[in-house]
């Protein structure tokens, strides 16, 4: 588990255990468990199986998620004992599963026996609150970042996909994603931002996977507090250091921005304390920032 997997890990437990990041880490730290048959027809079946089966019907399109469906989906066969025709039907690789299982349940042992799982009353958040698709990608994004792209216009009225950017370098999503060619029109909704864990280079510049997000991701865990520039005239605020602070932009109102700012020096502070007695459990002003954090990521406009 690499450092970036094992911060998302972290975060996970500080937001009361999000289960399905912790999936996603365990996953990422080992291999995809989605067969690809090499006949092409049956890469085409998989696909559509795994398409139709594990991508989100509501909302964009993630391979993350994609995963922690089929993870959940093997478990359930699991427990009826239905494994084997599962996998044969899902193109489901059984053994990379089972090592995924093992690895996950070691990194969420491991988390808690060292005190950093955070339990909350259903009167602070709520079992729906914290597994939210809004928390889980942010948690993706904290975990993965700075590996994040940008969704632009298209470049001509004709085209109806974005244009997928990394500062000056314009990225495509890999045919061996299931997001490939399911973006759409998602430049004209909130989910303009992606991350993603593995990036490849061929004839172009590929992203081998990828979630999409909404800027309140990026707001809340994007660089450092110290280097959020607020611009008012412009309603605006920029983020991260270097080359990023050019493109890592995002409107916002400019009170909204400045408490997100400390909000946000609170939640340094918060993972510092944290970090030096992990099984001390969180005060109530911090255990109030994580609460904070829950409801900006989930109070969003998912459709505009």
């Amino acid at each position: 588990c690499d450092l970036r997997l094992g911060k998302m890990a972290v975060f996970s437990a500080l937001f009361g255990g999000n289960e399905a990041a912790w999936t996603v880490a365990a996953t990422l730290s080992h291999r995809s468990p989605l067969v690809t048959p090499f006949q092409d027809y049956k890469r085409a079946q998989a696909r559509a199986v795994h398409v139709s089966e594990f991508l989100p019907k509501d909302g964009p399109p993630s391979d993350h998620a994609a995963l922690v469906a089929a993870y959940k989906a093997w478990e359930d066969a699991k427990r009826t004992r239905s494994t084997d025709s599962f996998c044969r039907k899902s193109f489901v690789n059984n053994q990379v599963m089972q090592t995924i299982r093992e690895l996950r349940g070691d990194l969420v042992d491991t988390i808690r026996s060292d005190g950093f799982v955070e339990q909350y009353s259903k009167e602070e958040l709520t079992k729906a609150d914290i597994s939210s698709a809004q928390v889980t990608g942010a948690l993706l994004f904290a975990g993965l970042y700075p590996n994040v792209a940008r969704l632009d216009n298209p470049r001509s009225a004709s085209e109806k996909h974005p244009v997928i950017m990394a500062g000056s370098e314009q990225l495509r999503v890999h045919p061996g994603s299931l997001c490939h060619t399911r973006t759409e029109g998602l430049h004209r909704t909130n989910h303009r931002w992606a991350c993603y864990h593995t990036k490849m280079r061929t004839s172009q510049v590929f992203l081998r996977d990828c979630t999409f997000l909404m800027p309140n991701a990026l707001l809340l865990f994007g660089g450092d507090a110290s280097n959020m520039s607020l611009y008012p005239a412009e309603k605006s605020v920029s983020l991260g250091g270097g080359a990023e602070k050019h493109w890592h932009c995002v409107h916002i109102a400019p009170r909204a921005a400045a408490l997100i700012r400390q909000l946000r020096y609170a939640f340094n502070g918060l993972i510092r304390r944290k970090a030096s007695d992990p099984k001390q459990p969180l005060c109530k002003e911090d255990r109030a920032t994580i609460v904070a954090y829950v409801s900006i990521l989930n109070s969003i406009d998912t459709d505009t």
